[in-house]
């Protein structure tokens, strides 16, 4: 506020605030301004010309209405956001037309959608600064009406898919039950389709907005160095995937940049792994205890170009996660947090530890025990709905090669692998009778 008044003066007001690239956008005036607007001025029909107040007013009221309309719309778009993570937008009919060739070709139709030029991107800033003429006042009404429009559909409720009178979306709706897609998800993913899609079609435009909505970090996260703690339950595989990544670095580019730390006090066992680890490797291993603070342990590794912290697995004692809370906050060292989700757990379990380790502030998640896990739509649908970038896919207890920097594609790809195997698997076998020859 402080800056806006500097800038426009001591009477300004925010009428709108929309979120934008790179920043927030602020629909302001002059307080005057608004009341004058508000008043709703009626200019004489015998006047041969509209005094230029007149018309200013008229287009204040407008714009201020205008602020007003796009505002609601921007604040319902983000609550419903909030209810739900959203698939992003992508052409069903340029997604029709994909043949079954490879998923290559299903992946870059989703980066064929033209962008919006500048121009359109200005054209609601260039109708707000015009002049008060009669075309420019026809045209931001019918915007206003436009908005109002929309915001009244946005908030009549969303009736569900109903499967019962579409074979296809039923037949859909029980390929998605299959890999373990919440029934949320599935939703959302049906909703999406058009009518009249074959179920060919309709599985391949679902599994690409999925591809698509599924967040990843896009590199290796170590490789980029600094300080990375892994936190999760207790038996997910911190300690290992810690180790595998620790054995990685070293592979390629040597023990003399990375350290370990281990913030477990509740299991001597926890610190025995990981200084094996450090001696294999030769690398350094620092332990967070009531004598040796976490800011201690990382300053005596500050040399280190990567520091990766194991944590004690966290059950269902609220004390270990505020002393683990306060641990992180106190630290003055620039700190990325990881969740650690096995794929063996039930949806709702990886939806409480998502809920329950975002307080800490989760920078992504690693995925383990790809290799035990019978289906993996739980674990997905958890970190699309979460919005929690997948950094690691960790499939087994082989160091270092268990693990892998994590694509949506081969996340999703592994996801439907093993949904047509165990499809297969329990398919009812047909016994025909036996055909006996007379001798």
């Amino acid at each position: 506020m402080r800056l806006v008044r500097d800038e426009v003066g001591s009477e300004a007001m925010i009428l709108s605030n929309t979120r934008v690239a790179g920043g927030v956008e602020l629909v302001v005036a002059l307080e005057s301004d608004v009341l004058v607007a508000r008043s709703r001025p009626t200019v004489s029909k015998t006047s041969a010309v509209q005094p230029a107040a007149h018309g200013r007013q008229r287009e204040q009221a407008l714009e201020h209405e205008l602020g007003r309309a796009r505002s609601e719309l921007a604040q319902r778009r983000a609550a419903s956001e909030e209810g739900g993570a959203p698939l992003r937008a992508v052409n069903n009919r340029q997604l029709s037309n994909i043949d079954d060739r490879s998923w290559d070709e299903v992946l870059a139709s989703l980066h064929q959608q033209p962008a919006p030029s500048p121009a359109a991107a200005k054209r609601s800033d260039a109708a707000a600064s015009a002049t008060a003429d009669h075309d420019t006042l026809v045209a931001m009404r019918a915007e206003i009406e436009g908005l109002k429009q929309m915001l009244r559909q946005q908030l009549e409720p969303r009736p569900s898919v109903s499967t019962e009178a579409d074979p296809v979306l039923a037949r859909l709706r029980s390929r998605l039950e299959r890999m373990g897609i919440s029934a949320s998800l599935s939703e959302r993913l049906m909703r999406a389709l058009e009518p009249g899609v074959s179920l060919e079609q309709a599985w391949k435009i679902s599994l690409a907005r999925m591809v698509e909505s599924l967040p990843t970090a896009g590199e290796d996260v170590v490789d980029r160095g600094g300080i990375l703690a892994f936190v999760g339950a207790t038996g997910v595989g911190k300690t290992t995937t810690i180790g595998k990544l620790a054995a990685q670095y070293v592979l390629k580019h040597g023990s003399s940049g990375v350290a370990l730390v281990t913030t477990d006090s509740y299991r001597i066992a926890a610190h025995e792994q990981l200084r094996t680890f450090g001696r294999i490797l030769d690398i350094p291993v620092r332990v967070v205890d009531e004598n040796h603070s976490l800011d201690d342990a990382l300053n005596s590794l500050r040399d280190r170009r990567v520091v990766l912290i194991d944590t004690a697995g966290i059950g269902g004692s609220d004390q270990q996660r505020e002393e683990q809370l306060q641990m992180f906050a106190k630290s003055n060292c620039r700190i990325r947090k990881y969740l650690v989700l096995p794929c063996t757990a039930q949806e709702q379990v990886l939806q409480a530890a998502c809920e329950y380790f975002k307080p800490i502030g989760l920078n992504g998640a690693v995925l383990s025990k790809i290799d035990e896990s019978l289906s993996l739509g739980e674990v997905i649908s958890a970190v699309i709905e979460q919005r929690l970038p997948v950094a690691y896919l960790a499939d087994g207890q082989k160091i270092p090669d268990n693990i892998e920097v994590a694509t949506a594609k081969s996340l999703v790809s592994r996801a439907v692998v093993l949904a047509s195997g165990r499809a297969a698997r329990t398919e009812p076998v047909v016994l025909r009778p036996q055909r006996h020859d007379a001798v």
